[in-house]
Protein backbone atom coordinates (compact mmCIF):
# COMPACT_ATOMS: atom_id res chain seq x y z
CA UNK A 1 0.00 0.00 0.00
CA UNK A 2 0.77 3.88 -0.65
CA UNK A 3 2.78 4.99 2.37
CA UNK A 4 2.51 9.16 3.38
CA UNK A 5 0.34 11.51 5.45
CA UNK A 6 -2.31 13.40 3.73
CA UNK A 7 -2.77 17.36 5.17
CA UNK A 8 -5.77 16.66 7.66
CA UNK A 9 -7.22 20.47 6.75
CA UNK A 10 -10.32 18.68 5.58
CA UNK A 11 -10.60 16.15 8.38
CA UNK A 12 -9.41 12.92 6.70
CA UNK A 13 -6.12 11.51 7.92
CA UNK A 14 -4.53 8.16 6.03
CA UNK A 15 -1.23 6.49 5.75
CA UNK A 16 -2.30 5.09 2.68
CA UNK A 17 -2.30 8.28 -0.01
CA UNK A 18 -1.25 9.82 -2.05
CA UNK A 19 -3.17 6.88 -4.05
CA UNK A 20 -6.72 7.50 -4.36
CA UNK A 21 -7.96 4.81 -7.50
CA UNK A 22 -6.75 1.49 -8.37
CA UNK A 23 -5.83 2.71 -11.60
CA UNK A 24 -3.32 5.04 -10.01
CA UNK A 25 -1.78 1.54 -8.25
CA UNK A 26 -0.94 0.22 -11.70
CA UNK A 27 0.27 3.51 -12.92
CA UNK A 28 3.12 3.82 -10.49
CA UNK A 29 3.61 -0.44 -10.70
CA UNK A 30 4.40 0.16 -14.30
CA UNK A 31 7.30 2.40 -12.86
CA UNK A 32 8.58 0.21 -10.22
CA UNK A 33 7.84 -3.39 -11.49
CA UNK A 34 10.40 -5.45 -13.73
CA UNK A 35 8.93 -6.21 -17.45
CA UNK A 36 8.64 -9.71 -15.84
CA UNK A 37 6.88 -8.97 -12.59
CA UNK A 38 4.65 -6.66 -14.28
CA UNK A 39 3.47 -8.92 -16.92
CA UNK A 40 2.77 -11.85 -14.14
CA UNK A 41 0.75 -10.05 -12.48
CA UNK A 42 -1.18 -7.93 -14.64
CA UNK A 43 -1.63 -10.57 -17.69
CA UNK A 44 -4.30 -13.59 -18.00
CA UNK A 45 -4.12 -16.43 -20.21
CA UNK A 46 -4.07 -16.89 -24.30
CA UNK A 47 -6.31 -13.82 -25.73
CA UNK A 48 -7.56 -12.58 -21.39
CA UNK A 49 -10.83 -12.86 -22.23
CA UNK A 50 -11.86 -14.08 -18.69
CA UNK A 51 -9.21 -11.09 -17.42
CA UNK A 52 -11.75 -8.77 -19.36
CA UNK A 53 -15.18 -10.13 -18.88
CA UNK A 54 -14.12 -10.10 -14.71
CA UNK A 55 -13.26 -6.20 -14.93
CA UNK A 56 -16.63 -5.78 -16.89
CA UNK A 57 -18.50 -7.66 -14.53
CA UNK A 58 -17.07 -6.34 -11.26
CA UNK A 59 -17.97 -2.58 -13.32
CA UNK A 60 -21.50 -3.71 -13.39
CA UNK A 61 -21.88 -4.06 -9.17
CA UNK A 62 -23.12 -0.93 -8.06
CA UNK A 63 -23.59 0.29 -4.26
CA UNK A 64 -27.42 0.05 -2.96
CA UNK A 65 -27.74 3.60 -1.49
CA UNK A 66 -30.57 4.78 0.39
CA UNK A 67 -32.34 7.76 1.75
CA UNK A 68 -33.57 9.77 4.40
CA UNK A 69 -30.93 7.75 6.76
CA UNK A 70 -29.31 9.05 9.01
CA UNK A 71 -25.38 9.22 8.27
CA UNK A 72 -23.66 10.69 11.82
CA UNK A 73 -22.71 7.44 12.86
CA UNK A 74 -21.80 5.72 9.33
CA UNK A 75 -20.08 1.93 10.70
CA UNK A 76 -19.18 -0.16 7.56
CA UNK A 77 -17.68 -3.69 9.89
CA UNK A 78 -19.52 -6.35 9.05
CA UNK A 79 -18.69 -10.04 9.74
CA UNK A 80 -17.39 -13.04 7.18
CA UNK A 81 -17.53 -17.16 7.70
CA UNK A 82 -18.28 -15.96 11.29
CA UNK A 83 -15.26 -13.50 12.25
CA UNK A 84 -15.49 -9.65 12.31
CA UNK A 85 -14.02 -7.17 9.91
CA UNK A 86 -14.13 -3.39 9.37
CA UNK A 87 -15.29 -3.26 5.94
CA UNK A 88 -16.57 -5.69 3.26
CA UNK A 89 -13.32 -5.91 1.22
CA UNK A 90 -11.23 -8.65 1.32
CA UNK A 91 -7.68 -9.36 0.00
CA UNK A 92 -7.41 -12.47 -2.92
CA UNK A 93 -4.87 -14.91 -3.27
CA UNK A 94 -2.31 -13.60 -5.00
CA UNK A 95 1.28 -15.45 -5.91
CA UNK A 96 4.59 -14.43 -5.84
CA UNK A 97 4.81 -11.12 -3.99
CA UNK A 98 8.15 -10.74 -2.90
CA UNK A 99 8.44 -9.87 -6.64
CA UNK A 100 6.93 -6.53 -6.03
CA UNK A 101 8.45 -5.67 -2.50
CA UNK A 102 11.31 -7.47 -0.18
CA UNK A 103 8.80 -8.48 2.10
CA UNK A 104 5.87 -9.61 -0.16
CA UNK A 105 3.01 -11.41 1.42
CA UNK A 106 4.18 -10.45 5.44
CA UNK A 107 3.67 -6.75 4.39
CA UNK A 108 0.32 -7.73 2.86
CA UNK A 109 -0.72 -9.48 5.61
CA UNK A 110 0.52 -7.06 8.19
CA UNK A 111 -1.84 -3.92 5.97
CA UNK A 112 -4.56 -6.89 6.65
CA UNK A 113 -4.26 -6.89 9.84
CA UNK A 114 -4.30 -3.13 10.51
CA UNK A 115 -7.37 -2.49 8.98
CA UNK A 116 -8.26 -5.81 10.34
CA UNK A 117 -9.91 -7.56 7.42
CA UNK A 118 -9.34 -11.28 5.92
CA UNK A 119 -6.30 -11.91 3.75
CA UNK A 120 -5.86 -14.81 1.82
CA UNK A 121 -2.43 -16.19 1.04
CA UNK A 122 -1.79 -17.89 -2.10
CA UNK A 123 -0.77 -21.66 -2.36
CA UNK A 124 2.34 -20.46 -5.06
CA UNK A 125 3.37 -17.71 -2.07
CA UNK A 126 6.83 -16.57 -1.85
CA UNK A 127 6.62 -16.30 1.72
CA UNK A 128 5.40 -19.30 3.66
CA UNK A 129 2.33 -19.98 5.62
CA UNK A 130 4.71 -19.67 8.54
CA UNK A 131 6.46 -16.63 8.09
CA UNK A 132 2.86 -14.55 6.53
CA UNK A 133 1.14 -16.01 10.09
CA UNK A 134 4.39 -15.16 12.78
CA UNK A 135 4.73 -12.08 10.42
CA UNK A 136 0.67 -11.22 10.53
CA UNK A 137 0.27 -11.27 14.21
CA UNK A 138 -0.16 -14.35 16.83
CA UNK A 139 -2.01 -17.18 15.70
CA UNK A 140 -4.94 -18.25 17.65
CA UNK A 141 -3.86 -21.85 17.70
CA UNK A 142 -0.70 -20.81 19.19
CA UNK A 143 -2.64 -19.00 21.89
CA UNK A 144 -1.40 -15.90 20.93
CA UNK A 145 -4.71 -13.93 21.21
CA UNK A 146 -6.81 -12.68 18.35
CA UNK A 147 -5.65 -11.71 15.11
CA UNK A 148 -6.83 -10.93 11.80
CA UNK A 149 -8.20 -13.75 10.09
CA UNK A 150 -6.59 -14.95 7.52
CA UNK A 151 -7.11 -17.87 5.16
CA UNK A 152 -5.71 -19.89 2.48
CA UNK A 153 -5.91 -20.74 -1.31
CA UNK A 154 -5.42 -24.02 -2.03
CA UNK A 155 -4.86 -26.19 -5.14
CA UNK A 156 -5.43 -30.22 -5.32
CA UNK A 157 -2.36 -31.28 -6.39
CA UNK A 158 -1.92 -35.05 -8.23
CA UNK A 159 -0.07 -35.74 -5.13
CA UNK A 160 -2.50 -36.22 -2.51
CA UNK A 161 0.46 -36.09 0.35
CA UNK A 162 1.56 -32.96 -0.46
CA UNK A 163 -1.64 -30.79 -1.03
CA UNK A 164 -2.70 -32.48 2.92
CA UNK A 165 0.23 -31.26 4.12
CA UNK A 166 -0.18 -27.61 3.10
CA UNK A 167 -3.67 -27.84 4.43
CA UNK A 168 -2.57 -29.17 8.33
CA UNK A 169 0.27 -26.32 8.09
CA UNK A 170 -2.56 -23.77 7.43
CA UNK A 171 -4.50 -24.77 10.39
CA UNK A 172 -1.80 -25.36 12.42
CA UNK A 173 -0.82 -21.52 12.30
CA UNK A 174 -4.57 -20.40 12.88
CA UNK A 175 -5.68 -19.66 8.96
CA UNK A 176 -9.04 -20.26 9.45
CA UNK A 177 -10.72 -21.60 5.60
CA UNK A 178 -9.31 -22.72 3.38
CA UNK A 179 -10.33 -21.19 -0.09
CA UNK A 180 -10.03 -24.04 -3.36
CA UNK A 181 -9.01 -23.31 -6.68
CA UNK A 182 -10.92 -25.98 -8.76
CA UNK A 183 -11.14 -24.44 -12.40
CA UNK A 184 -7.14 -25.37 -13.14
CA UNK A 185 -6.74 -28.30 -13.78
CA UNK A 186 -4.18 -27.79 -15.97
CA UNK A 187 -2.34 -23.84 -16.28
CA UNK A 188 -3.45 -21.40 -19.30
CA UNK A 189 -1.12 -20.29 -22.20
CA UNK A 190 0.19 -16.75 -20.89
CA UNK A 191 1.68 -15.05 -23.75
CA UNK A 192 2.97 -12.16 -21.77
CA UNK A 193 5.33 -14.43 -19.92
CA UNK A 194 6.49 -16.75 -22.54
CA UNK A 195 6.98 -12.71 -24.41
CA UNK A 196 8.85 -11.44 -21.15
CA UNK A 197 10.84 -15.17 -20.66
CA UNK A 198 9.55 -14.83 -17.26
CA UNK A 199 11.01 -16.76 -14.44
CA UNK A 200 10.87 -16.66 -10.99
CA UNK A 201 13.92 -14.46 -9.80
CA UNK A 202 16.68 -17.02 -8.79
CA UNK A 203 16.74 -15.34 -4.89
CA UNK A 204 13.14 -16.10 -4.42
CA UNK A 205 11.73 -19.86 -4.09
CA UNK A 206 8.00 -20.58 -3.82
CA UNK A 207 7.87 -20.64 -0.28
CA UNK A 208 5.40 -23.17 0.83
CA UNK A 209 6.93 -26.13 -1.13
CA UNK A 210 10.36 -27.93 0.66
CA UNK A 211 12.45 -27.02 -2.59
CA UNK A 212 11.79 -28.03 -6.53
CA UNK A 213 11.37 -31.16 -5.80
CA UNK A 214 8.44 -31.37 -3.69
CA UNK A 215 6.97 -28.33 -6.06
CA UNK A 216 7.78 -31.29 -9.20
CA UNK A 217 6.38 -34.47 -7.05
CA UNK A 218 3.49 -32.38 -6.41
CA UNK A 219 1.83 -31.91 -9.45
Amino acid sequence: MATGKRSSQDGFKSSYLPFHRVEQFETKAKSLLTKQALGYYSSGATDERTLKENSTAFSRLLLKWRCLRGVVDVDLRTTVQGDAISFPICVAPSAMQRMARPDGEVAMARACAEVNTVMTLSTFATSSIEEVAAGAGASDADGGGAAAPRWFQLYIFTNRAVTRRLVERAEKCGYKAIVMTIDLPRTGIRYADWENGFRLPSHLRLANFDGEHEFNVAQ
